[in-house]
Order: structure tokens, then sequence, then C-alpha cells
């Protein structure tokens, strides 16, 4: 994955039949919220954002398609997990890639962050930061400055 701060990764026609079959289950009766909900809650405990992987881990930022990023456990750097959510989203049928919107912060004062902004509807945006979920940020927020406290690695 070309490291992707600044702009969208395409969303790939194939994606892995587990990611899809996935994507198929959770959309049953769900609204958009649940939905992104759900996806959230199966990468959190899957995948994690640390501070000091981001330097030691940066030829990651390199990994190459949804096949082989979607089976890892482990870290994962914030625009490959926001990638994940991002085709999920799309795939799913109730999202458009433009009701996805990048946006960057600068984290504990020198480290460049996406999160997302999602729009539920033409009034409502809700932010999405899995990578942050190990910080102490929680579903709904984002990180953004200092405002950090670590929680255990799963």
């Amino acid at each position: 994955m070309i490291p992707n701060l600044c702009f969208k990764l395409a969303i790939p026609e194939k994606i892995p039949p587990s990611m899809s079959k996935s994507i198929n289950t959770w959309k049953k009766g769900a609204s958009k919220r649940q939905f992104i909900k759900k996806c959230y809650d199966y990468l959190i405990p899957r995948h994690h954002g640390t501070l000091f992987n981001i330097i030691f881990r940066f030829p990651e930022l390199y990994s190459n398609g949804v096949d082989k990023i979607w089976p890892r456990k482990g870290y994962l750097h914030c625009t490959t997990l926001n990638y994940l959510i991002r085709i999920m989203l799309v795939k799913s049928g109730l999202f458009k890639d433009s009701d996805i919107e990048l946006k960057f912060t600068i984290i504990h004062g020198f480290i460049p962050h996406q999160y997302m902004k999602i729009w539920l509807s033409k009034n409502k945006f809700l932010y999405v930061d899995p990578w942050a979920y190990q910080l102490g940020i929680d579903f709904g927020e984002r990180a953004s400055g200092f405002n950090s406290s670590m929680r255990p690695v799963r």
C-alpha cells in the first residue's frame, strides 16, 4: 500500500471471500452507524496502532493488496486500517466513497495521523479512528494533539 495520507487508494474490484461474507452478514438490518460499528468492532481486536511502530514498521506502508492485508493480525498503520474500513463501507452498498473523507492531524507533536469523517446523511457525520483505539480514543472520536492514554495491546 502506497503511503496514502493525502489521497484515497482505489477500492478494489475483488475482495477476499471472507471479507465479502462478513460485510453481507453485518449489513443485514443494520443502520449505517451500526454497520460502521460492526466493522470497527471486528478490526479493533485484530489490529492495533502504537506510536513506536509507526517508525519501526514504516516499510509496511508499502504493503500491497487487500488480499494480503485482510487476513493479517497485529499492527497496521492508520492509513491501512482506514483503507480496510473504506473498502467494507463501499462494498456494503450502504456508502459511496464520496461519503468518506480522509482527515489529517498531528498527534504527540510530530506524528502525522489519518482518521475518517464518514457522512451518515446530508447533515450528520461520524468520526472513525480505529488505529487510535489503543491510545484511549473510543468509537466516534478521533486522535488529535496529545489526547491519549495508552491501552494495553490486545
